[in-house]
């Protein structure tokens, strides 16, 4: 198994198929560096998700559309 960030997070978004998650689960048994990655993941993902949700204020969409309104198509 690589040791790329790229399936650990298709294995926290459940986009795994169930022979790919249980090759990762048994690489992570063995893997201290994936261990880690995993932890560091779902530590980042925790802390995102813990972030206020902030209101766009309305000048700002305004403006927004009125500079993509000039944009050649």
């Amino acid at each position: 198994m690589s040791h790329s960030g790229e399936p650990l997070s298709a294995y926290l978004d459940g986009e795994l198929t169930s022979a790919e998650e249980v090759d990762l689960v048994a690489h992570l048994e063995a893997c201290i560096r994936c261990q880690s990655e995993l932890g560091d993941l779902q530590g980042a993902r925790a802390m995102v998700r813990a972030l206020p949700i902030l209101e766009v204020p309305t000048w700002v969409i305004s403006g927004a559309a009125a500079s993509t309104a000039e944009l050649p198509v």
